[in-house]
């Protein structure tokens, strides 16, 4: 299922793929850096890296991600992203993106559903 423009879908993939990639410093600040404007005004770097640790462990020790699907809303966009831990269990999750004055942002990310199969 797809949506997007074409260069909606890369643009928002390429910031996904920047926030996975940073997920592997650990130092939370360059992961944050991908989140909202209106993420970082509500969450604090330290309220972000626990969120991280505490509900997607697996974002730290990742082996590989597939972006494969986007559904937008005005500003806002949904992406499906498959990701794989390095225990080659797979998850299944919605990436919530917003492009706002044409700045990219994560708002938030949560398990899809089929997560649980």
């Amino acid at each position: 299922q797809n949506n997007c423009d074409q260069t909606y879908f890369e643009e928002g993939s390429r910031w996904i793929k920047g926030q996975l990639n940073a997920f592997k410093d650990p130092d939370p600040k360059a992961a944050y850096g991908f989140a909202s404007a209106d993420f970082r005004a509500t969450n604090s770097i330290d309220q972000f890296a626990s969120i991280i640790s505490n509900q997607y462990p697996m974002l730290l020790d990742l082996e590989k991600f597939e972006i494969y699907s986007c559904d937008s809303s005005e500003d806002y966009f949904l992406f499906g992203v498959k990701v794989t831990g390095n225990d080659s269990k797979a998850y299944w999750m919605e990436y919530l993106l917003s492009r706002i004055n044409g700045a990219w942002g994560v708002d938030g990310a949560s398990l899809a559903p089929e997560a649980q199969s």
